[in-house]
């Protein structure tokens, strides 16, 4: 986490453009996942079919205790519009034929049993590969998505550092605080302006 920045609008759009090839659908889909629901790559990368899926897209991710930070509880988030469509899309594409307890997001290496899980060096390397792409430049990873929501829901709940504290799931305020970038520009704005 230290030292990855949040991503600004205009370079999730560009970076949305960018997921190309067989895997575009799912690398997309964990893109928009991790934005739109701030989870942890490991959590994202525990998630199975059924944690989102049954029969369509689910109104809310089950997130299980088994995938969490600490392993101390399981818990439930409303999925955005954004994140149902692009799951929807490579769900209906390319994981329509496993079953519920398969990994949702799966890698192309296959086991002897069939699909197995997309493993944190294959998701930061195609992500890698589409902020590269799209010319976004500075220190960015599988960590920017989470900074990115954090960012995003602590201006869309006017600055309430313990409402963001809850929806990150942190245990400390101290850990939220850490996330968020602060614009040097509107500090200095706002100490001009007192």
């Amino acid at each position: 986490m230290r030292g990855c920045r949040p991503f600004s609008d205009n370079e999730i759009l560009r970076v949305m453009d960018r997921f190309k090839g067989r895997h575009a659908l799912r690398d997309r889909a964990f893109f928009v996942l991790g934005l739109k629901t701030g989870l942890r790559c490991r959590e994202l990368l525990g998630l199975r079919i059924g944690d989102v899926w049954r029969g369509r897209v689910l109104d809310r991710v089950e997130v299980p205790r088994r995938v969490t930070k600490g392993k101390r509880a399981g818990f439930s988030l409303p999925l955005h519009p954004a994140a149902r469509v692009a799951l929807g899309c490579y769900i209906n594409e390319r994981c329509s034929t496993l079953p519920s307890h398969a990994p949702l997001f799966w890698s192309a290496k296959r086991t002897k049993n069939g699909v197995r899980a997309l493993d944190r060096s294959g998701a930061w390397r195609r992500l890698k590969k589409a902020f590269r792409d799209a010319g976004v430049e500075g220190n960015t990873g599988t960590h920017s998505l989470r900074k990115t929501f954090c960012n995003k829901v602590y201006r869309a709940l006017r600055n309430d550092l313990v409402a963001t504290q809850a929806a990150m799931h942190h245990r400390s305020i101290s850990s939220t605080i850490a996330y968020l970038s602060f614009d040097a520009a509107q500090v200095e704005r706002a100490i001009l302006a007192a």
